[in-house]
């Protein structure tokens, strides 16, 4: 998608801010006299003034347009254009993904309705299902999921339930009963990472586990290389460690007392669609086609003497020197395309401030394990 689009307006209607908005209210309240409809997707409101779009209608050559949303949904987007839009023309869409920044998802207009004056509203149907939450800031909670309705005979697989309160055990397998889930559980994090060797299709897990340090734990499986789908349960959701499972993909944040739908759906949500590729926490590897050969290794050199700052720091219980490495990544490792070890570091880094060494020496454990798997990548 090298083709730049022309123009200062924000779409091909021109209208943002409130003026957008009202306009998706009214189209909001067009369709509630439809009745409601029974879909697959549940359709998540994504109201933005500019989607980069490339168009192929037949017989012209290709557009790249910017267009203002309506809403998203796993299987496809809702785009507001000044004209119609042949049915049937390959597109593709570019949306921000919380961790890994801009993707092109490619997929083909589906219908396009007149809606009034110029104003058309364009379906797109994905090639490919998405999970909407990646795309969405912060962890996805149950108003985002994609599936509206789940039957539970579609649900198969093994889940590891990591969770210490018997009670929470026994209603997660109660929950499940009408499905066709196999149920592992571990009660401690040390046997969790035994489990997991077994590869099951969902880890399930309590983040107040062993003093609040589920977020840690996950950060350093997701350090390892493990890209087991995550739901991470807690009573708690806007909880310190929200921060930290921002910065990884594919993990879905539930409150405790859990509900048996939300559960359902949030299951459908990974197992149902083909998840898209993802890299967890990244690799400099990524990146090494879009910058100069020693840009990367001066970042690897800049990475080898971070991690041994925060070793030192650890060993001497050193603030200043583990705020010096922290403040080393934020301000390198974003530009580099490793947005997530940036966030990470700014997060470790804001809480050092807060709490103090003590504090904070699991979450500097799963950050050195972070900086030493980039290294090795």
């Amino acid at each position: 998608m090298s083709e730049k689009p022309s123009g200062r307006r924000p779409n091909t209607l021109g209208i943002r801010g409130t003026d957008l908005e009202s306009v998706v209210r009214r189209l909001e309240g067009s369709d509630g006299g439809r009745g409601h409809v029974r879909r697959r997707h549940a359709r998540m409101p994504f109201v933005r003034e500019s989607v980069h779009v490339r168009l192929q209608q037949p017989g012209a050559a290709p557009q790249i347009l910017k267009l203002a949303c309506r809403n998203l949904s796993s299987g496809g987007i809702s785009l507001l254009h000044n004209a119609f839009v042949h049915p049937g023309s390959p597109c593709a869409i570019v949306l921000e993904h919380r961790v890994t920044g801009p993707c092109v998802i490619e997929g083909e207009v589906v219908r396009c309705t007149h809606r009034a004056g110029v104003l058309h509203e364009i379906g797109v149907r994905f090639h490919e299902p998405i999970l909407v939450a990646d795309y969405l800031k912060g962890v996805g909670h149950e108003d985002l999921l994609s599936f509206e309705h789940v039957d539970p005979q579609e649900l198969e697989g093994e889940i590891l339930l990591v969770e210490a309160n018997a009670t929470d055990e026994a209603l997660f397998r109660h929950y499940l009963s009408e499905t066709r889930l196999r149920v592992r559980w571990a009660r401690s994090f040390e046997e969790a990472s035994e489990q997991l060797e077994k590869q099951p299709d969902i880890i399930a897990l309590d983040l107040h586990m062993e003093h609040d340090t589920g977020p840690m734990f996950l950060v350093r499986r997701r350090a390892a290389g493990d890209r087991t789908p995550v739901i991470a349960m807690s009573v708690e959701t806007d909880s310190d460690g929200k921060s930290l499972l921002a910065t990884l993909a594919h993990v879905r944040m539930l409150k405790k007392p859990l509900d048996q739908g939300v559960l359902l759906r949030s299951i459908a949500e990974f197992l149902l669609q083909d998840l898209p590729a993802e890299t967890g926490v990244g690799s400099i590897d990524m990146i090494g086609a879009n910058l100069p050969r020693q840009l990367l290794e001066a970042f690897r050199t800049e990475l080898d003497a971070a991690i041994r700052e925060l070793e030192a720091s650890l060993q001497d219980q050193d603030t200043h020197r583990c705020r010096h490495a922290c403040q080393r990544l934020v301000s390198s490792a974003p530009s580099l395309g490793l947005q997530s070890l940036g966030d990470m570091s700014r997060d470790t880094l804001a809480r050092l401030g807060e709490d103090g060494m003590e504090a904070v020496t699991e979450q500097i454990h799963a950050l050195l394990d972070t900086c030493r798997h980039h290294l090795a990548a």
